[in-house]
């Protein structure tokens, strides 16, 4: 099974994910900047840059000085199996 959610983050926003989560996930930058955490590694993003990250690494968003605009398509593990 896939999740797409559309992502919104104003100026210096973050949203992380809970811990534990297992989610196999892509994230598509629409519009803006900012960056992508997975682990303990932080990669900048703009907009037309994808980002895979594997399943089960900690993971969150951060805005950068503007609107950051992001598709996160999700996969769980086993979905669809």
């Amino acid at each position: 099974m896939c999740i797409r959610d559309r992502l919104c983050l104003q100026a210096g926003q973050e949203l992380v994910a809970p811990p534990g989560d297992g989610a196999e996930t892509t994230f598509v930058v629409l519009g803006g900047d900012g960056w992508v955490v997975e682990g303990d590694q932080r990669h900048a993003v703009a907009e037309g840059d994808v980002v895979h990250v594997a399943p089960g690494a900690a993971k969150e968003l951060r805005a950068g000085d503007g609107t950051f605009t992001v598709l996160g398509v999700r996969s769980m593990a086993g979905a669809g199996d």
